[in-house]
């Protein structure tokens, strides 16, 4: 309902723009047909219905997406395992499967969400408005008597006017006969009009646009018009002396009501004295002033039935576009071929700092034998989000739908309602796509010399050359280094991954042209790059914050998979499970987790713990006396936190201080107020009673207590170390 909320109102904000016009151009066009201006009013009726447009190069309507829901709700947190460091400081072998983790967070709604049900709200009390406008009427000419055809005559109403949709009547208040005909005359005239249904349809318009000031305006000059157009059908064919009467008529029968109604079309309703100066000086129109201003409702439905047909996007950002479209497409197939990208911009919106682009994008692979020959290629509605920070555009997603049956779902879930249509038409854009590929290919292989002597060129937008010694397209660097220690160095190659609404990076090894490791990471958005550090290559990832964050990972080989390991934590936050393993840290935040084979998650802080009798722990770290005056200390340098995903059959310990939990069934054991429990939501408990710091400070809401992680026989035990 949100997004249905949210492209009505930039439906609206659009539509004004195209009812400001049709206000101006009334007056230029007042001594114009009344239908003209009725057609106005139907051309911003349609922009105010239909979210699809056609595109244009003479739109006027400004290039932006008036508002967007996106800085309302900031994306519920992801949870990365953790890998759980062996004392070598190696990786080891991964044994649990790694799925997404879904965590319960509670957060108020957002201001389109309260928007909506306002809006809501709305809608339902014009309805209800026009419900009941239409029962009292009906109640009010039950008790009507047939006096022609399908005129009626009741007392109990005080104007003329149409009531029906379907089989429409005409009622009036008397029979005066020298005035009736002209009277039904023009209740019949709105009958052939169509004016029983277009009022209406008018009004339901204006329920979805209730918020709208304009389109309320636009609804009462609306119903000005449709009765001067039909007082011109009627009067166009009347003698001057006719005329008179037909004044009289609608001086008589003028109703003194400024309800706006959504059923009825009173005959003499609103506007009586400017219909009649129109009725006594009417002039029929001449054919050049009829010609001109149907001229003018194909201009205005040209102008403002349309959108733009360049969405506003910069070169620079489009070409940024177009070489996540060719990260994304290159694979170990590609080698040999020239690679090329063309994305049609369908709309665009921002979401705090970041732009996300609704594209329709086209990856196309060529080769040159002579002659230019596609090799493969593939054209994908696609969402791409980017940030730009010190003038450096830098990828936050690439999104595309999933084949089969969930493409359409995929594509409603990833497109806006209004791009709907045009992100399901591929055909659309396929031709001009790729005659523009097709340039590009042809002005890249005619440029460059198919046998040696040129250098290669790098300026060519939307163009990538295949590298000729790696699987993976080299786009984040190479490098060449011995990681598994066999004595010969691999060919390493950073590549983009297939990426869809995640951050993914491929890392390949190879011996000559044998592809020896090969994985795909999924993690945080890095800026990726290898650097030589301690005699040896690593890989530098940069994130995204503000200030970025620098890691410096090692690759490592164990059990055959390549891994990037920084303080034995991996890059994809897997979790290990090994024997003999312990480290200690504090724990800042827990939550449930409704994820198979996990019981929860909690938020810890690496540290060291050191006792004043661990003489190598003391001189390893270079404590003095002063450091261990309570016969320990807490090293925390580096603070930074880590999700860690806890595995069912996990046991916890931990000192009952607080004698909260003696009796409690959840218990394994209770001795000494040291319990033991494998119930995650008793350790949750008991973390949570320290939510009420006796001082008050925020930082003693989490536990002081550093615990300790081991893993023995497979078997994860979370440990209290409890300081007095």
């Amino acid at each position: 309902m949100t997004e249905l909320f949210l492209t009505i109102l930039n439906m609206s904000q659009t539509a004004s723009i195209l009812i400001l016009a049709v206000i101006l151009l009334r007056l230029p066009l007042r001594r114009a047909p009344g239908w003209i201006k009725v057609l106005l009013w139907g051309i911003a009726a349609l922009r105010l219905v239909c979210p699809f447009s056609p595109e244009s190069t003479l739109s006027l309507i400004p290039r932006t997406e008036w508002v967007s829901g996106e800085a309302e709700e900031a994306p519920l947190p992801t949870v990365p395992d953790v890998i759980i460091p062996s004392p070598t400081g190696e990786a080891v072998s991964v044994t649990y499967e790694h799925n997404d983790a879904v965590i319960e967070v509670r957060r108020s709604p957002t201001a389109a969400e309260i928007g909506s049900m306002i809006w809501l709200t709305g809608c339902f009390g014009m309805a209800a408005y026009g419900a009941v406008s239409y029962i009292r009427l009906k109640k009010q000419v039950r008790e009507a008597v047939r006096y022609d055809g399908n005129v009626y005559l009741s007392p109990h109403i005080p104007t003329p006017f149409v009531l029906g949709i379907v089989s429409p009547k005409v009622y009036l208040p008397h029979a005066d006969s020298r005035l009736i005909c002209h009277v039904i005359a023009h209740e019949e005239a709105h009958i052939r009009r169509g004016d029983h249904l277009i009022k209406p349809l008018g009004f339901l318009i204006l329920a979805l646009h209730w918020f709208n000031p304009l389109c309320h305006i636009g609804y009462a000059l609306l119903c000005r018009d449709i009765e001067s157009a039909c007082d011109e059908k009627v009067i166009a064919s009347l003698t001057r002396s006719e005329r008179a009467d037909y004044s009289e008529a609608l001086l008589n029968c003028s109703a003194h009501r400024r309800r706006v109604s959504a059923c009825p079309l009173a005959f003499g309703e609103n506007n009586v004295k400017a219909r009649i100066k129109n009725v006594l000086g009417y002039k029929k129109p001449a054919p050049l002033l009829i010609t001109a201003a149907v001229a003018v409702c194909g201009i205005v439905a040209l102008c403002f039935l349309t959108n733009p047909t360049d969405s506003g996007v910069s070169a620079d950002l489009r070409n940024f576009a177009e070489e996540q479209i060719l990260r994304n497409g290159y694979s170990s197939h590609s080698d040999g071929h020239g690679c090329f990208a063309d994305v049609e911009i369908l709309g665009r919106k921002k979401e705090g700092v970041n732009t996300v682009l609704y594209t329709m994008a086209l990856y196309e692979e060529y080769s040159f034998d002579g002659e230019l020959k596609q090799e493969s290629g593939s054209h994908i509605p696609t969402v791409i989000t980017v940030t730009k920070a010190d003038g450096i555009y830098r990828l936050v997603s690439l999104e595309t739908p999933r084949d089969g049956s969930y493409y359409a779902e995929d594509i409603r879930a990833l497109f806006p309602f209004r791009l709907w249509l045009r992100a399901s038409d591929t055909t659309r854009y396929i031709d001009r796509q790729k005659v523009r590929i097709r340039e590009k290919a042809e002005a890249y292989f005619g440029a460059v010399p198919l046998a040696g002597g040129a250098d290669t060129p790098t300026d060519h937008t939307g163009i990538i050359e295949a590298p000729e010694t790696v699987a993976i397209g080299t786009f984040y660097g190479t490098a060449a280094a011995d990681i598994d220690g066999d004595g010969r160095e691999e060919a390493l190659s950073l590549g983009m991954g297939r990426t869809s609404g995640i951050f993914t990076f491929t890392l390949t090894a190879r011996e000559g042209d044998v592809t020896e490791y090969e994985r795909t990471f999924t993690s945080e958005w890095y800026d990726l790059s290898f650097i030589e550090a301690d005699g040896t290559v690593k890989v530098q990832g940069i994130t995204a914050d503000t200030p970025p964050e620098t890691h410096v990972f090692d690759i490592a080989v164990t059990d055959g998979v390549i891994d990037l390991v920084q303080n034995g934590v991996s890059v994809t936050g897997e979790v290990i499970k090994t024997e003999d393993i312990s480290f200690t840290a504090v724990i800042r935040d827990w939550a449930p987790v409704t994820r198979e084979g996990f019981v929860g998650c909690l938020d810890i802080d690496l540290v060291d713990y050191v006792t004043a009798d661990d003489a190598d722990a003391v001189e390893k770290f270079g404590l003095s006396e002063a450091d261990l005056t309570d016969g320990y200390a807490i090293l925390n340098p580096t603070e930074k936190l880590t999700f860690l995903n806890v595995p069912e059959g996990t046991l916890f310990v931990f000192c009952d201080w607080g004698d909260d939990f003696r009796d409690d069934p959840r218990c394994i054991s209770w001795e000494n107020r040291w319990v033991t429990t494998a119930d995650m939501s008793l350790f949750m408990d008991y973390l949570n009673t320290y939510n009420k710091p006796l001082s008050g400070k925020k930082e003693d809401m989490y536990p002081r207590m550093p615990f300790t992680f081991t893993t023995q026989n497979g078997s994860l035990t979370i440990t209290e170390i409890f300081l007095m």
